[in-house]
């Protein structure tokens, strides 16, 4: 059966799609990364070869956006780093096109650990517009999202300043798993918000999640508050929307939680309203 990806479980999103898989460490977040743990295995459902190089790409994916028969929201390649150096510039692309030619409403999750080619390969005044036709990136503008993932402030600084550069209308920022307080943006308050405001739509947080459903690394759940208050600080009538992911248990914290409550309510925004499921 042709490859069409497949439903997701990450809560935020309905759909999986991913043209590269595998990846290499390059942060503290590396440590206990489960997609290695996964891909490790060799399962057949990911069509990613233990044996071979680290990071591959799958030709064969990039049909199945235009075969979907409804919108839905798509996580790319969260088995991997889309930007990671192994992936040749040209396939990348050809991944941007293929988000173009999904059906009307599709909203695409990028991550990555690597944003030093966003500006060169994405910037929609130069690089996108030499590869790819205007009305494809004028689709992309308004569908794709994309994301940095963080851990502390060392990898908050460096990343969300190359997604800063960017003129690119749908950005967002993935903290997990986050291993300490970490500010948005380092400059005063005013600057802050407005900052925020012009550069980042979303922020999602969650604690490290290993085996057994086991918290991993120490988390405090007021690293959680401390950036839902920053976001909320910014947020006036454009700012970013939280989502606090996952969290030690109320009632047992070495146990992960799912959407945990914090000051009395699960924080689950997103910058758009689900739809109710796809079909494949």
């Amino acid at each position: 059966m042709p490859y069409r990806g497949s439903r997701s479980g990450v809560p935020y999103a309905d759909w999986s799609w991913n043209p590269v898989t595998g990846c290499t460490p390059i942060s503290r977040a590396c440590e206990h990364c489960w997609a290695r743990g996964m891909l490790g295995r060799g399962l057949p459902g990911l069509g990613h070869d233990p044996d071979g190089p680290p990071v591959q790409v799958h030709p064969e994916r990039l049909e199945a956006p235009r075969h979907w028969r409804s919108h839905r929201t798509v996580t790319v390649s969260f088995m991997g780093d889309w930007l990671h150096d192994d992936v040749p510039t040209p396939f990348i692309y050809e991944c941007l096109s293929a988000m173009a030619a999904a059906p009307a409403g599709t909203r695409f999750l990028t991550l990555t650990k690597r944003p030093e080619r966003l500006h060169r390969i994405l910037d929609p005044m130069s690089g996108m517009r030499e590869h790819l036709p205007i009305g494809e990136v004028r689709v992309l503008m308004e569908r794709l999202w994309i994301g940095i993932s963080v851990e502390d402030q060392v990898t908050m600084d460096h990343r969300l300043a190359r997604l800063r550069v960017m003129e690119w209308p749908l950005t967002w920022i993935s903290a997990e798993p986050l291993l300490e307080r970490v500010d948005l943006l380092p400059a005063g308050p005013s600057e802050a918000c407005e900052g925020l405001r012009r550069h980042v739509g979303w922020v999602v947080v969650g604690c490290e999640r290993m085996g057994s459903n086991r918290v991993g690394r120490p988390f405090d759940p007021e690293w959680a508050r401390a950036l839902r208050d920053q976001c909320l600080a910014a947020r006036a009538d454009r700012g970013p929307r939280f989502y606090y992911k996952q969290g030690p248990s109320m009632h047992d914290p070495r146990i992960v939680e799912d959407l945990p409550e914090l000051d009395g309510r699960q924080w689950t925004e997103t910058p758009w309203e689900r739809g109710a499921g796809v079909e494949c």
